[in-house]
């Protein structure tokens, strides 16, 4: 549910039309709805979660929720180049992903309760795998955003570029083509970047 809400409150803030190959809620509703909707899933959520009665696993998806709010605001801080641009890239991967995989792992094993098992190095494992495998996931959601079409994403292609963000296809092709950093540093703003950044990043 907490990543229900989540999607549906990323499409209201970029902008996005489409949801899995359906309209997204802020398109069939219209935005204040679409924002209301998500923070009313969140409440409900939150309602589920006390009732489990667990604080470590409260504590554990409340900061799933903080982290989505905090790689919201990581997303579109302007920084100029630093040299940690992928650093910065993977922290904020962390947030609006992989916390969600990492924590939501350690809480299933927290409440799994196994016997005759160390249960703190339990959740320390599956908190880690969680991590990984979010991590994994959106860098392959991130290169899929370039090489793949509007059809096969259910939702529109480059919406990264649009929206002026680098992400790590991009990153990593500017070690290639120092072009491409003349690009992230102006956010694909000019009129033809978006398109001869894919044209880069497909090389």
């Amino acid at each position: 549910m907490i990543h229900t809400a989540s999607l549906i409150h990323d499409d209201v803030v970029d902008s996005s039309d489409r949801r899995r190959g359906k309209p997204a809620a802020a398109v069939r509703w219209g935005a204040r709805k679409a924002v209301l909707a998500g923070d009313y899933i969140l409440g409900i959520s939150s309602i589920m979660l006390a009732r489990i009665g667990n604080s470590d696993v409260i504590s554990l998806l409340s900061r799933v929720i903080q982290d989505l709010v905090r790689g919201g605001f990581m997303q579109f801080s302007k920084k100029e180049s630093d040299g940690e641009e992928f650093q910065d890239y993977l922290n904020k991967t962390f947030c609006k992903t992989a916390s969600l995989f990492a924590n939501t792992c350690k809480a299933a094993a927290l409440l799994g309760n196994l016997p005759n098992i160390n249960l703190n190095q339990l959740a320390d494992y599956a908190y880690e795998f969680g991590k990984n495998f979010g991590m994994a996931f959106q860098l392959i959601d991130d290169l899929l955003d370039v090489t793949a079409t509007d059809d096969d994403l259910g939702k529109p292609a480059t919406a990264d570029l649009k929206l002026g963000l680098s992400t790590a296809p991009g990153l990593f092709a500017s070690q290639q083509f120092p072009e491409l950093q003349t690009l992230i540093l102006r956010r694909f703003s000019e009129m033809g970047d978006i398109e001869r950044a894919v044209k880069l990043i497909d090389q």
